[in-house]
């Protein structure tokens, strides 16, 4: 459902050239678990920033069932997210006022969906992942890993194909990560793609199809230097 193709993310600092994504190229098959390792600042999140169409590529072409990400206008590339993208990420970026039923509602308000489906959706997502009883709690009234859960049904109401998942584990304990870790597991084999990027080598580990490592902007195969992905 995806093809990466040489794809180079330059920044320029003063006269030093910076290449965050440095030549990448990648195919996640529909139905995948793939995981990216790699340390702070190896170029994992901006190489999902380009994916989901946040930023373009200097170079290369990001290859989508929509087309060639990498030519479509800021508008086509808004809605390559908005059908087809969820995202979550280490922050949980809830809106504080608003309940766990409320804040995952946010995830279709922009799709076209009547209040009363919004609604039904998002109690339906929350159930699933086992917040039926938290769904009129605030985020401050919710633990690291609920407020987590609830992160992850907003992306998941509107039904993506894709799950981008930044460090999701980033801000929780021991615990509450497995969980998370166990969840993402259970959706996967459900038929969600999901790719991971975390800088934990053993996060996801058992549930992965593949893994594949990050350094300086540049992607191999895990364990290798310079294996093929």
């Amino acid at each position: 459902m995806l093809e990466l193709d040489s794809i180079s993310m330059l920044y320029h600092l003063g006269a030093q050239e910076v290449r965050a994504v440095d030549s990448v190229s990648l195919s996640v098959p529909q139905g995948e678990y793939l995981r990216i390792v790699g340390a702070s600042g190896s170029g994992k999140s901006t190489l999902l920033n380009l994916i989901a169409g946040m930023e373009r590529p200097t170079e290369g072409r990001i290859l989508t069932p929509e087309g060639d990400l990498t030519v479509m206008n800021r508008k086509q590339a808004a809605k390559w997210r908005a059908r087809s993208i969820g995202m979550v990420f280490q922050a949980f970026h809830l809106v504080p006022h608003r309940t766990a039923l409320m804040n995952v509602e946010l995830g279709l308000l922009f799709h076209g969906v009547g209040r009363k489906e919004r609604l039904q959706r998002a109690g339906e997502i929350l159930e699933k992942l086992g917040l039926g009883d938290r769904l009129n709690h605030r985020p401050a009234d919710l633990s690291g890993g609920e407020q987590q859960r609830v992160a992850l049904a907003r992306a998941l109401v509107k039904q993506p194909a894709l799950l981008l998942a930044d460090e999701p584990t980033g801000n929780l304990d021991r615990d509450n990560a497995r969980e998370i870790e166990t969840l993402l597991g259970r959706l996967n084999s459900e038929g969600l793609t999901v790719l991971l990027v975390t800088h934990d080598a053993t996060l996801g580990e058992q549930h992965a199809g593949r893994t594949v490592r990050m350094e300086y902007g540049r992607m191999t195969a895990m364990g290798s230097a310079t294996a093929s992905v």
